[in-house]
C-alpha cells in the first residue's frame, strides 16, 4: 500500500510513470494532451498510466469524511425530514407504513450518494427530486437482495443438517457475507440484480481492490456495530417514547456513512475494476484539502519545469521561446524565461530580454510587477536598463515615489548620450538634480547637471523648471557661504 511519489514533488502521488528516464510525474508535471496518451518531456516516449489508487486518498485515510458526509445539509435535512414524517404518524398503522416508505427512500437515496461517490463527487449534490424518483426499484432490488441471501443461507442452514455437516452451513454464511459489499456496489453501478448475483462480478471487485478488501470489511463491521451500540447507549439516556425515531435517525447516519464509504472504494480502484467515472482523477485537486504545500502552475509550463530539474535547459529555453512567441502577453513564461537568462549567464540576452519585459509591464500599466522585475534583474546584472527612454524616465519615477533613488539615477544615467534627440531631458535631468540635492546633499554635482542642461536644451519643454530650481539651488548654496 505504499504510495509511489512524483520526483519532483515529493508529497504528491505519481499518475504517469517513464520506464526508460525511471521518472514519476504528477498530473501537473504532465501538459495535458486531450484523448492521447503524455509522453516524457525528457525522452519522448510514451508514458504509463500509475494507477488512479495510487493517486486518489485510499479510503482508510478518510474515516472522517465518511463520518462527516452525513452532516452536510442535503443528506442531514433528508434524514431529518424522514423521521419527522415517523414521528408524526406514530404508533397507528399509518406510522407502520410511513417507517417502511421513510426506509425506501432513504435506501434510494444511500444509493444515490453511492453512485455519485463512485463518479468522483465527494460532496452531495443539490436536491432534486428526481434524486428519488429515477430508478426507484434500487430499493427493492435490495431487499430482494438482501432476502435471496438469507433464503439461500437458510436452505444450505437445512441442507446442512440433514447431512450432519454444519461447516458446509458456516462456509456459505461466511462467503455470502463477505460478499455482502460487493454485491451493494454491483447493484448500485449496474442497476441489475442480476449482476449482483453474478460470482465473476463479486471476484473481480475483490481481485482488483486486494487486501484492502478485507480492511474495507474490517471497517464495515466495526461501523455496523457502531449502530448497535450507539442505539443501545442512547436509548439508556432518553424516554421510551423516542426510541423508534432516534434509532431510525442513528441507523440512517451510520448507514449512509457505509454507502458513501463503498462509493468512495469503487472511486479509489475503478481503473482496475474497469469502472468508468465522471470525474477526472487529478493529484493537484485531490491533495489540495490535505494541506499540501504544492501550487499548481500554468499547465503549459509544466514539461519547462520538469526540462529546468533534468538539467535540460536548452531544451527548456526553446520551448519558453516557442511558447512566448505563441503568447506574447504571457508574463509568466516571459519572467520565468529572464531567470533562465540569469542562470544560463547570457548577459546580452538577459539584458534585451528585461528591457522588453519591463515594457510590455509598464505598457499593461503593471507598474508594480515591472519595478519588481527591473529589481531583480538588476541584482543580478548592475549594468541593465531598460529600451525606450520614456520607459526610463517612468521607471525612474516610481522608484523615486518608492524611495529608491539610487535605482532612479542609475536608470536616467547618461540619458543624453543614449537618446540625445529625446524631448524629455530637461525633466529628467531635473529629477537627478533633485535627487543630488535633496538625498545626497550635493548640490554642487546638481548645479552642474542643470547648467548642462540649460546649455544644452534651451528649446525643450520644461527648461523653465530648470531655471527655477537652479536660481533655489544658488541661493541657498550662496546663504550658505556667509
Amino acid at each position: 500500500m505504499s504510495q509511489i511519489a512524483c520526483k519532483y514533488h515529493y508529497d504528491l502521488p505519481a499518475r504517469w510513470s517513464c520506464h526508460a528516464c525511471r521518472i514519476n510525474f504528477c498530473t501537473n508535471c504532465v501538459t495535458p494532451h486531450q484523448e492521447q496518451t503524455p509522453y516524457c518531456v525528457v525522452c519522448g516516449e510514451p508514458l504509463a498510466v500509475v494507477g488512479a489508487e495510487n493517486v486518489v486518498s485510499p479510503f482508510w485515510q478518510r474515516l472522517h469524511y465518511f463520518f462527516m458526509y452525513p452532516v452536510n445539509a442535503v443528506p442531514m435535512g433528508i434524514m431529518l425530514l424522514l423521521v419527522a414524517v415517523v414521528a408524526a404518524f406514530g404508533n397507528t398503522l399509518f406510522g407502520i407504513l410511513a417507517v417502511v416508505l421513510s426506509i425506501l427512500v432513504f435506501m434510494k437515496y444511500a444509493y444515490v450518494v453511492l453512485e455519485d461517490t463512485s463518479h468522483g463527487y465527494l460532496l452531495p449534490r443539490a436536491f432534486s427530486l428526481e434524486m428519488i424518483t429515477n430508478d426507484l426499484e434500487l430499493p427493492f432490488k435490495h431487499i430482494l437482495n438482501i432476502f435471496l441471501i438469507i433464503a439461500l443461507n437458510y436452505m444450505v442452514y437445512n441442507y446442512s443438517r440433514e447431512i450432519e455437516y454444519d461447516y458446509l452451513f458456516y462456509a456459505i454464511l461466511s462467503a455470502t457475507l463477505f460478499f455482502l459489499p460487493t454485491s451493494v456496489m454491483v447493484l448500485a453501478v449496474k442497476h441489475s440484480f442480476t449482476s449482483a448475483f453474478n460470482p465473476l462480478l463479486h471476484f473481480h471487485i475483490v481481485r482488483s481492490i486486494g487486501f484492502a478488501y478485507v480492511l474495507l470489511y474490517a471497517f464495515l463491521f466495526m461501523m455496523l456495530s457502531s449502530v448497535a451500540a450507539a442505539i443501545y447507549y442512547v436509548n439508556l439516556l432518553i424516554p421510551s417514547d423516542f426510541y423508534l425515531m432516534i434509532d431510525i435517525f442513528i441507523s440512517m447516519f451510520f448507514l449512509l456513512s457505509i454507502f458513501n464509504m463503498l462509493g468512495y472504494v469503487l472511486y479509489q480502484y475503478h481503473e482496475k475494476i474497469g469502472f468508468g467515472i465522471d470525474v477526472a482523477v487529478s493529484s493537484s485537486e485531490l491533495e489540495a484539502g490535505d494541506g499540501s504545500v504544492f501550487k499548481l502552475r500554468m499547465p503549459m509550463m509544466a514539461d519547462i519545469e520538469v526540462l529546468v530539474q533534468e538539467g535540460e535547459y536548452k531544451q527548456a529555453m526553446k520551448r519558453l521561446e516557442k511558447l512566448i512567441t505563441e503568447h506574447p502577453s504571457d508574463m509568466h513564461a516571459r519572467g520565468y524565461y529572464q531567470k533562465l537568462l540569469h542562470l544560463l549567464g547570457d548577459v546580452d540576452a538577459a539584458r534585451a530580454h528585461c528591457a522588453d519585459f519591463v515594457g510590455r509591464l509598464m505598457d499593461e500599466n503593471k507598474i508594480t510587477q515591472a519595478m519588481n522585475v527591473f529589481i531583480a534583474c538588476y541584482k543580478q546584472d548592475p549594468e541593465i536598463t531598460l529600451a525606450k527612454p520614456s520607459q526610463r524616465l517612468a521607471m525612474a519615477s516610481v522608484f523615486v515615489n518608492s524611495s529608491k533613488h539610487r535605482l532612479a539615477m542609475h536608470l536616467l544615467n547618461n540619458l543624453h548620450k543614449d537618446h540625445p534627440a529625446y524631448s524629455e531631458i530637461p525633466e529628467a535631468y531635473l529629477m537627478v538634480a533633485r535627487i543630488m540635492s535633496d538625498q545626497f546633499n550635493q548640490d554642487d554635482k546638481a548645479i552642474n547637471i542643470l547648467e548642462f542642461v540649460l546649455e544644452r536644451y534651451q528649446q525643450n519643454k520644461g527648461i523653465e523648471a530648470v531655471q527655477e530650481y537652479l536660481n533655489i539651488l544658488k541661493s541657498v548654496t550662496q546663504s550658505d557661504k556667509f
